[in-house]
């Protein structure tokens, strides 16, 4: 191949794509009312916190909003300590908790909930038809003229409990109609039905005392028995009975009072032992003991009834909170990365609030509003600490209130509202003194030597001198008043060091003074910079794989959309052409690079991003790193969403700016950092790290990380890309 002609066709190529970039898809735009997706399935009437949601082929999972449309196959996902509210268009509802996962699907007219993990309760009816439910690849119907039912999904557990009315659960094998309180296990094959989660029971009456017993006789469950109230499941309970400490024991617990079915058969050593529930309802329990003869003396059984500890009520606040905003410490190495990202996403100030007191808790939930009668909300969160931490608040008045989530998941009332003053940081204002003459190094063969300084805050001065630079023998000491003096050469020696202090801590400086005898002039000899020695002429061209995990996000009017999510039909193209320097370090004068990343969002609409860019150098050839121009087109897609539509624009951003790329050695290996700034149409952001080895004389491979962000305007709002990338790929020496 002719080299010369190459290169020059590389140039032509880019300056092609501007001219091209320029006349071309500036304004290009459609809009997809996802026709082709079939009727909508649901309606999101609620979503707390954080709620994802992912349609069939989408590129990631973008944010939720109410009155959002959801169709078949999509997914929702709900994070920790986030739920959500859906309302299918046949009439059902479903509450959808934290940490759950599931896909809804229409089969052959009948709605149908692939549920992969969490807990969804599903308000079903005459109305609405059945419900499907697919759990372990096999499929369940639940039918009903009014009921509510709770479905589960654990690594270990997939169930369906009855909390209100009745209802037929049933597959290809079986069918049962529960009732309520009724819990049944589902499996790949069968239905199990297990005993009423909760029983109603008459009062009962704590027994005085336990009669231990060598025979067991009728037993009547309605009388004796204790009733314990737990705060929070698997809460420990400790037995106790008659019984010497050596003395052996199997302590039985069952649903049943003839024990016919044990939940616990544990052996003791000793007339005592510790146990956790694993749900509320009525349980008995016994001891038995095995004497030296082999003879089984029973203890006489007693009722149980485990019930939650009351539901929590309404917390009560303080009349009114004031708290200083605080800034978070950052280490060293958090210094040196948040300058090389956005500070946004630190945060760096913050409120502490403390949270009621109450041993019931395991959550807190908190809102803040900016009026008294809580109708505009500016923030809201949750936590399980004594404390939350309201991240980059803004000083001013508020109003707050709290409701407490006990281990039981069970919610109490809001409080009432309170006001809650945020103060802003006080600044102390730091005192210092800076010296202005005689300056450090300074000298003189004049008469009198006069100081000068300066200070932020008004105040008596000393001025103090010394031979020494730590001051260790102070020779001159004296009050001063105003902001100058001036002192009698004769007084001073003819070298020394002077500072002037201020109250208590006040930071100083320090000067050298030489004032007698003149010093001749020395020649000065112009030092002749050595300029770098250029060797061989080198061109490469390199072709690397580039997966891509992208984040958009638009802004239109105050309203954010996100889409993320990684692409991995992305790829790479660098040419260059330049020499080497005397010390290896490679030198291009000019680099043209063209790169592309493409995928599928919103189930149909394509996305791409698409750039090129020519950059040339090295303007400053005796610079341990090389510096350069660069110019680039980036050719991007983004969305506008509503509840309704979504909108894709396409337009091509130019930007213009400069470069660095440090080349160094780090043990055996060769590495390359590269950092581009760039402004225009496209504000551009974008730092590297490239290692290169060599395979052979004419090649070698290349092995990256890439991390770029893009701003620029469009028609529809404010965009935001962010990008991380990795290379792979080879490079061709000529």
């Amino acid at each position: 191949m002719n080299l010369k002609y190459f290169d020059n066709t590389i140039l032509l190529f880019g300056l092609g794509m501007f001219l091209f970039g320029a006349l071309h898809l500036r304004n290009f735009k459609f809009e997809n009312n996802f026709g082709d997706r079939g009727n909508p399935l649901a309606i999101v009437r609620k979503s707390n916190n954080t709620v994802k949601k992912k349609s069939a082929m989408n590129l990631g999972w973008a944010d939720t909003w109410e009155s959002e449309a959801l169709f078949s196959d999509d997914q929702v996902f709900t994070f920790e300590n986030s739920s959500a509210d859906l309302e299918f268009l046949n009439g059902a509802n479903i509450e959808v908790s934290e940490k759950t996962l599931f896909k809804i699907q229409m089969d052959k007219g009948v709605l149908n909930l692939d549920l992969a993990e969490g807990i969804i309760f599903a308000r079903i009816s005459k109305k609405s038809g059945p419900l499907l439910i697919n759990i372990k690849n096999r499929q369940f119907k639940l039918e009903s003229t009014s009921a509510t039912v709770q479905l589960k999904r654990t690594e270990n557990i997939s169930e369906v409990v009855v909390v209100e009315g009745k209802a037929t659960i049933s597959n290809q094998e079986s069918s049962i109609e529960a009732r309520e309180n009724q819990k049944l296990e589902l499996t790949s094959s069968r239905l199990l039905s297990e005993t009423p989660l909760l029983e109603v029971e008459e009062e009962v009456v704590i027994e005085s005392e336990e009669e231990v017993i060598t025979e067991f006789g009728d037993w009547d469950k309605y009388t004796g028995g204790v009733k314990i109230e737990l705060r929070k499941p698997d809460q420990q309970v400790d037995f106790n009975w008659d019984g010497k400490s050596e003395d052996k024991f199997v302590f039985e617990l069952s649903y049943m009072p003839n024990f016919e079915k044990n939940l616990i058969t544990k052996k003791v050593s000793g007339a005592n032992t510790k146990i956790s529930f694993p749900k509320t309802g009525t349980f008995y329990w016994r001891a038995k003991k095995v004497d030296s003869n082999g003879n089984i003396v029973f203890q006489k059984p007693v009722k149980v009834i485990i019930k939650p500890t009351p539901p929590p009520e309404k917390p009560i606040l303080e009349k009114e909170m004031r708290l200083k905003i605080k800034e978070k410490s950052s280490s060293i190495y958090e210094k040196m990365f948040e300058l090389l990202v956005a500070s946004s996403f630190a945060g760096d100030r913050y409120v502490e609030i403390p949270m009621p007191e109450n041993e019931d808790a395991k959550s807190y939930l908190i809102e803040i509003y900016s009026d008294s009668d809580g109708k505009n909300l500016v923030v809201k969160g949750t936590t399980s600490e004594s404390t939350w931490k309201w991240e980059n608040p803004k000083a001013g008045v508020g109003h707050i209130r709290v409701s407490v989530v006990d281990f039981w998941d069970r919610q109490s009332p809001f409080s009432d509202l309170t006001k809650i003053v945020i103060e802003e940081i006080q600044i102390k204002k730091i005192e210092k003194v800076s010296l202005l003459s005689p300056y450090h190094g300074f000298k003189t063969v004049g008469d009198k030597v006069t100081f000068k300084w300066k200070s932020n805050v008004e105040g008596d001065y000393f001025l103090e001198i010394s031979k020494d630079i730590s001051f260790k023998n102070i020779l001159v000491r004296r009050l001063i008043r105003t902001n100058s003096t001036t002192i009698e050469s004769r007084d001073l020696p003819e070298k020394f060091y002077w500072r002037v202090k201020q109250g208590k801590g006040t930071s100083y400086k320090r000067r050298v003074q030489v004032i007698r005898g003149i010093q001749p002039k020395k020649k000065i000899v112009k030092k002749r910079i050595k300029k770098k020695k250029f060797r061989k002429k080198y061109k490469k061209l390199g072709v690397s794989f580039k997966p891509t995990m992208t984040d958009y996000t638009t802004t239109l009017s105050g309203s954010q959309v996100s889409v993320d999510g990684t692409a991995l039909n992305g790829f790479e193209i660098n040419y260059m052409k330049g020499r080497d320097d005397e010390n290896g370090f490679y030198v291009p004068f000019y680099q043209v690079e063209f790169s592309r990343t493409a995928g599928e969002v919103f189930n149909t609409l394509k996305f791409h991003n698409q750039a090129l860019s020519f950059s040339y150098g090295d303007l400053f050839h005796y610079l341990p790193f090389q510096t350069r121009l660069n110019v680039g087109a980036n050719e991007v897609t983004t969305y506008t969403v509503s509840s309704t539509s979504v909108v894709e624009d396409s337009g091509l951003y130019f930007h213009g700016g400069v470069g660095a790329l440090y080349p160094f050695r780090f043990l055996t290996q060769d590495f390359e950092f590269s950092l581009d700034i760039g402004f225009g149409t496209d504000t551009l952001f974008e730092i590297g790290l490239v290692s290169r080895k060599k395979l052979s004389k004419n090649l070698q491979s290349i092995i990256g990380l890439k991390l770029s962000s893009h701003e620029f305007e469009t028609e529809n709002g404010d965009a935001e890309i962010s990008e991380t990338s990795v290379l792979l790929g080879l490079e061709k020496l000529f």
